[in-house]
C-alpha cells in the first residue's frame, strides 16, 4: 500500500497507487472506503472523517480531490500541447511522455467527461505528427497507428535514413580545406594584379618615342623590361632574387619600391627605370 498521504505529491497520483494496491489484494470499493482513513493524515483525514467516512468510496475520493487537488485541467493540457521531441532522445520515450501527459489531463476531468482510449491515442498521434518531418510525417498520417510500438517503428524506419538537420550537419572535409585555402589564393592573386597594374601605369607614363621612330604619330614600343634587383630582362615581381612578397621586394618595407631601396644603391640602376616594388 502507498505511504500515508500528508499533502506531499500529487493527490490524484496517490489515489491511483492506492486503488492499484487495493485491487492487488482483492479489495472492492467498500473495502477501499473502509480503509481509506487509515492512509490519510492531518487535515485530509479530518475532512474525510467528518464528511465521507460512512459514504461510498467514490464520493469520498471526489470530495478530497475537489478540496485538495492541485492539478488544473488547462495546465495539464498545456503541458501536453507544449511537448517537443529534441531528436536526441529515443522516440519511445517521447511517445510515452505524451501518453503520460494526456492521461494526467484526463484524470483532472470529471469522470463523466473523461476521454476514451481511442481519443487519447489520436491526440498523441497528432502531437507526434507535429514533431516529425519528411517520410515519417507522411507515413503516420496514412497508417494512423494506435499503439506506442507502431508509432515508434514508423518513426524509426524513416528517420534512420534521413540526414540530420542542416544546422547539425558536419561540413565535409573537402569543403573545409577549400575554405581554408581560398583566402590565401585570393590574397596572392590580388598582390600579383597590383604589381601588374603598377607595370601598366609605368608603360603609360613612358615618354613618346623610343629611338625606333620619333615624332608625332611614330610607332611606340614598350620599354625593355629590366629588373632593378638583378638587372635581368623581366618584371621585378618575377625576380628570383626577391626576398619579400609585400612592400619592397628587397627589404620588405612599405615606404618605398624596390627600385628606390637603399640596399640597391651599390648596384647599377635599371636602364629604363622600370617600376618595381
Amino acid at each position: 500500500m502507498p505511504e500515508m498521504y500528508d499533502g506531499t505529491g500529487d493527490l490524484r497520483l496517490w489515489f491511483r497507487r492506492y486503488e492499484n494496491c487495493g485491487q492487488a489484494v482483492g479489495w472492492q470499493e467498500d473495502a477501499m472506503a473502509a480503509h481509506l482513513g487509515g492512509y490519510l493524515s492531518g487535515q485530509f483525514f479530518e475532512c474525510w472523517e467528518k464528511n465521507a467516512k460512512d459514504g461510498p468510496y467514490k464520493e469520498g475520493k471526489a470530495l478530497l480531490l475537489d478540496l485538495f487537488d492541485r492539478s488544473v485541467a488547462d495546465l495539464s493540457l498545456e503541458r501536453f500541447n507544449a511537448a517537443k521531441w529534441d531528436r536526441k532522445s529515443k522516440i519511445g520515450l517521447f511517445v510515452t511522455k505524451l501518453f503520460t501527459a494526456i492521461d494526467e489531463y484526463n484524470a483532472t476531468l470529471p469522470e463523466a467527461d473523461r476521454l476514451p482510449d481511442k481519443t487519447r491515442g489520436r491526440m498523441v498521434l497528432d502531437r507526434l505528427i507535429a514533431n516529425v518531418s519528411g517520410g515519417a510525417k507522411t507515413a503516420l498520417r496514412n497508417k494512423k497507428p494506435s499503439t506506442v510500438a507502431e508509432m515508434c517503428r514508423i518513426v524509426e524506419d524513416h528517420t534512420s535514413f534521413e540526414e540530420p538537420p542542416e544546422k547539425n550537419r558536419q561540413p565535409r572535409p573537402a569543403a573545409v580545406a577549400a575554405e581554408a585555402i581560398l583566402p590565401d589564393t585570393i590574397r596572392a592573386f590580388t598582390e600579383t594584379m597590383q604589381a601588374v597594374i603598377q607595370e601598366v601605369k609605368g608603360l603609360k607614363s613612358a615618354p613618346p618615342g623610343d629611338g625606333q621612330g620619333k615624332g608625332k604619330g611614330a610607332r611606340r614600343f614598350p620599354p625593355v623590361k629590366k629588373c632593378p634587383i638583378c638587372q635581368g630582362g623581366h618584371y621585378v615581381f618575377h625576380c628570383p632574387e626577391k626576398k619579400f612578397d609585400k612592400g619592397c621586394f628587397v627589404c620588405g618595407q612599405a615606404e618605398h619600391l624596390a627600385r628606390n631601396c637603399p640596399k640597391l644603391k651599390d648596384k647599377a640602376p635599371a636602364g629604363n627605370g622600370e617600376g618595381g616594388r
